[in-house]
Parts: structure tokens; C-alpha cells; sequence
């Protein structure tokens, strides 16, 4: 039996620093109702400068509205380089948001970049992964993964480091990939979150901001194919277990038709 499709919810706001707003009060209180009871939350957080602007936000007006010391943090993908390099999607986290909130090394599960060959990186974070949300039955798949996965849109269509065309978007049984040939730059190898890793997560949150996405948002969300695996580009085959949440700017969501805005 296949699983009917929801359509994804959209919230949109007047500008950036109004969408970063939405998407932090929206974590806020996914946070506080976090079911795993005396387990952390788990947060999943993507790169690029868009998020910036929200870790930001989060480190300095939610410094003390979010139970930090309850949030463990991985990463939805990371390219081929070392954390203090500035192309690391560590290395950004790091500085908007772990070293102002002081999070501790031991509550952070980062993609190993650096490490090669760059296959050896990938089953490094899948066997993090793998003894983080380990079964509660033993010799059984976990239910859930990550409470949260943050994500972004490329120009082309993309989401975490899964590209129109790569094979790793038809991966079904790994949690995590690495791919070698990324559709744009920097042209540097990644390692990134499967769409299955992503679809038994509870909660996927789309961050879309400034004119430059209005034309790939409004082809993504107009896609008839939409939430299954015929969508024509990668992020329009994202899924989640509660369901996908857009969070776009007027700008970003300025060529939807009016009824979706």
C-alpha cells in the first residue's frame, strides 16, 4: 500500500529576518513537546548562508526560551573539507551557533569532511547515526530519526547535497551518501543525508529566502509529482514522517500563485 502524499504547509513572511522568526518560534515549540522523553531532541542542520541569518537569531533572542542542554545536533550534509575550513558547514554552525550557546562537543554528530577516502567519511556518519538512534528492540529499524531536519534549495533544484540527475536520490537503504560530482559550486565532493534518512525524520523545514529562489520554489511546489519519487527535482521528492513545512520570505514565494501564499 502506498502512503497518501500531504501537501506541505507554507508559511510566508515579509522579509528574511520575519521568516528566520517564524521557522526559530516554530523549533521552539517542536522542542518543548519533543517525545523522546529523557532522550535529547535531535536537530539536523543544513549549510550555505541562508540558515546563518536563523543560527544567529537562535543563539541571541533564543538563547534562554530553548532548552538547549536537550538538543543534540547533526548535520544534513558537508562537503569535502576540514571543519575550519570556510566552505565547512561545521565550521558556520560552529560559529553562529554552537560556540555562542555553548554547545558541548559531545552533543554535536559532525560529518567528517576531511577524512579519505571520502567513502570512509560517509560510513563514518552512517554508523554515528546508526548507534545515535539505535532500535529500542533489538534487531528491528528505528522508527524515527531526527525531530527536526533544516533544509535549503539550490538555484537547481537541490536539497542537502542530493543533485537532479544522481543516482543517490534512488538510494532506499542508506542513511547517508557520498557524491562526487555536485551539480554547482563549489564543485566539492559531499556527504549527505539520504531521502530515506530524511523521510523517517519527524519534521522537514524548508528555509527559502530572497527573489533569486521565486522561479525554482514556485517550479518544486508546482510540480504535480510533488512529496513522491516521480518529482522532477530533489527537493520536491522530500518527505517526513509529520509532514514538510516551507518557511519563505515574500520574495521567495512571489511567483506561487495567490491562493498558496
Amino acid at each position: 500500500m502506498v502512503e497518501p502524499v500531504s501537501a506541505p504547509r507554507l508559511h510566508v513572511y515579509p522579509d528574511a529576518t520575519a521568516t528566520y522568526h517564524g521557522l526559530a518560534e516554530r523549533l521552539r515549540g517542536l522542542l518543548e513537546i519533543s517525545p523522546r522523553g529523557p532522550r535529547r531532541a535531535a536537530v539536523a542542520l543544513s549549510g550555505g548562508s541562508t540558515p546563518e541569518g536563523l543560527f544567529q537569531l537562535l543563539a541571541s533572542a533564543y538563547h534562554r526560551s530553548i532548552d538547549w542542554p536537550a538538543v543534540e545536533f547533526g548535520f544534513v550534509d558537508e562537503r569535502a573539507v576540514g571543519p575550519d575550513d570556510p566552505r565547512s558547514n561545521f565550521g558556520l554552525a560552529d560559529r553562529a551557533l554552537f560556540q555562542p550557546l555553548g554547545i558541548s562537543a559531545e552533543r554535536i554528530h559532525r560529518i567528517e569532511g576531511e577524512v579519505r577516502p571520502l567513502a570512509k567519511a560517509r560510513d563514518l556518519y552512517e554508523a554515528s547515526l546508526r548507534a545515535w538512534f539505535r532500535p529500542e528492540v533489538p534487531g528491528t529499524e528505528a522508527p524515527r530519526l531526527f525531530d527536526a531536519v533544516l533544509l535549503g534549495v539550490g538555484p537547481d533544484g537541490h536539497t542537502a547535497s542530493l543533485f537532479p540527475g544522481s543516482t543517490t536520490l534512488e538510494e532506499g537503504d542508506r542513511w547517508v551518501v557520498d557524491e562526487r560530482d555536485p551539480g554547482q559550486e563549489p564543485r566539492v565532493p559531499r556527504v549527505s543525508l539520504t531521502l530515506t534518512a530524511i523521510g523517517r525524520s519527524s519534521h522537514a523545514f524548508f528555509l527559502v529566502t530572497g527573489p533569486e529562489k521565486r522561479a525554482i520554489v514556485a517550479q518544486i511546489l508546482g510540480d504535480p509529482s510533488y512529496g513522491t519519487g516521480h518529482a522532477a527535482l530533489p527537493a520536491a521528492r522530500v518527505r517526513s514522517l509529520e509532514g514538510v513545512e516551507w518557511f519563505l520570505d515574500a520574495a521567495a514565494a512571489s511567483s506561487l500563485p495567490p491562493a498558496m501564499r
